[in-house]
């Protein structure tokens, strides 16, 4: 009998004990991603309005730490900004449960011994509680990303978010399972696991997202205050001081050409008198 006999039993075993929350928790991130990407289309269906608001967020230290960089104006760049963070921190909070459920948890209530009593390897619980894990995570990358693909969003990019969540979520199965085998109660692992969490966001939000503040983001213009459509075109004001400068030199170049008109209408005294 090798480490892993027994592993396809105990994986059927937690998918029967987890049939009814799992889909929905499953269900309930993807969805959650679909509705916001199609608010997002309704709430701002111009590029004007989307980079007006992506200006203010570009500039606002908070929105930075919490939803990270805002990469552009579509409507997958506001998407990408919003969940790329928040719908990887779900999934890794469901990965955490999945796992240190069926590891440490059922240790404590006794079944992993009377699961041990028969002919089950020694690696078997963990195997079936991170395939648990993974195969939900695959679910969620998998429904993401073909609803993304129903609401007419690029491929490339709707593919690049889902993995990235579902990436986010295998790898925080590895970090549970650390969690699992260093504490002694489940209470334990899942407090290693979410302040693992915890510190993998703090750290993107101070090392990544608020790297860049001082820089601004890529495709936002970190002084441009309000976008407008001129002509079918998009239109960028600056900020109020560089409007004032453009206005200060408007003036003077047009007194500098006014006068230059003025000189050059005005007769010549000098030239001869006309014969009466």
């Amino acid at each position: 009998m090798t480490g892993f006999a027994g592993t396809g039993q105990l994986s059927r075993l937690a998918f029967r004990r987890d049939g009814a929350a799992l889909p929905a928790c499953v269900f309930g991130i993807a969805a959650l991603l679909a509705i916001t990407a199609r608010d997002l289309k309704v709430l701002y269906p111009t590029a004007a309005g989307r980079l007006a608001v992506a200006t203010r967020a570009s500039a606002n230290p908070a929105l930075r730490f919490l939803l990270g960089r805002l990469n552009g104006t579509s409507v997958g760049a506001f998407l990408a900004a919003r969940w790329s963070v928040w719908g990887a921190a779900f999934a890794v909070l469901l990965t955490i449960f999945i796992v240190v459920r069926h590891t440490r948890g059922d240790e404590e209530a006794g079944r992993l011994e009377l699961v041990g009593s028969a002919a089950v390897g020694r690696q078997a619980p963990l195997t079936a509680a991170l395939l648990a894990a993974a195969t939900a995570n695959m679910a969620i990358a998998l429904l993401t990303c073909l609803w993304l693909l129903v609401l007419k969003l690029p491929p490339a990019g709707s593919a690049a978010l889902a993995l990235s969540i579902g990436g986010c979520g295998l790898v925080f199965g590895g970090v549970a399972a650390i969690g699992a085998q260093l504490a002694v109660t489940a209470r334990g692992a899942r407090g290693i696991a979410i302040a693992a969490l915890g510190a993998a966001f703090v750290l993107r939000a101070v090392g990544v997202d608020r790297g860049g503040a001082g820089r601004g983001h890529r495709g936002v213009r970190p002084t441009a205050a309000v976008a407008h459509l001129d002509d079918g075109h998009l239109a960028v004001h600056p900020d109020p001081q560089a409007a004032r400068r453009n206005r200060a030199g408007g003036t003077a170049a047009l007194a500098l050409r006014r006068r230059a008109d003025d000189q050059h209408s005005r007769p010549d005294r000098t030239a001869a008198p006309r014969p009466r």
